[in-house]
């Protein structure tokens, strides 16, 4: 199947690159320096640890998001030999493994270690992990369909799923839509502010489903108009 060699092939490229090497170890060596950090007092956070560590895996899943869209727009040349569906498919598994598997990376040391003096239910973590990876999938596919070099679609994903939703956080112009759609940071809610899962369902769910859903359209548009015959 596409999703099984895309996920083969991301690992082929990641097991030999340094800079994912480097970025897994940071990641993974994060929390224990922000806990040393915080327990000789220099940092000046007045949040608790576990807010802490939310933060980290919003880091965490833009760096994996990144890290795929870069493999995937150098892979440019199969994938566009395969159908729109299918190439869909591949890059929506890509980004989503991409991005979960650093989230993960962040998260595997403090919950084996534990958090003193904070209990954090592992099913709220790993469900905030598949909703996060979702929608960076999500907007990493339309990224993927934009006519841009891949250092620019690497630089634009931290910006679409950061700046933009900060900017049109507010309820005017009808923009509360755009900062739904491209709201990653709101995936990372903590346990104890929980919301309803229609909440959830409308937040996370239905944004994602809408931008698989442009993607597509898009994709099978270009894929009817290079068939398309003079007449």
């Amino acid at each position: 199947m596409i999703e099984s060699a895309t996920i083969r092939w991301l690992a082929a490229i990641a097991l030999r690159s340094p800079v994912v090497w480097l970025l897994t170890v940071g990641i993974g060596a994060a929390w224990p320096l922000v806990t040393i950090l915080l327990a000789v007092g220099i940092t000046t956070a007045t949040k608790p640890p576990a807010a802490l560590l939310y933060e980290l895996g919003f880091v965490a899943a833009q760096l994996g998001a990144i890290l795929a869209i870069t493999a995937l727009s150098q892979g440019l040349w199969w994938l566009s030999r395969t159908t729109p569906l299918r190439r869909f498919r591949a890059e929506f598994v890509g980004i989503a493994t991409g991005s979960l598997a650093l989230i993960l990376s962040a998260w595997v040391v403090p919950v084996v270690l534990s958090i003193p003096g904070d209990s954090i239910p592992l099913g709220h973590l790993l469900s905030t992990a598949c909703f996060a990876a979702l929608r960076s999938a999500a907007i990493g596919v339309c990224i993927l369909a934009l006519p841009m070099r891949t250092l620019g679609k690497a630089a634009l994903f931290p910006i679409c799923v950061w700046l933009f939703p900060t900017t049109f956080s507010g309820n005017y112009w009808g923009l509360h839509g755009i900062h739904q759609c491209l709201d990653l940071a709101g995936d990372f809610q903590f346990p104890w502010t929980e919301e309803s899962p229609a909440s959830v369902w409308q937040a996370s769910i239905l944004p994602i489903f809408g931008l698989c859903l442009l993607q597509m359209a898009e994709a099978t548009r270009k894929a009817f108009r290079s068939c398309a015959t003079p007449s």
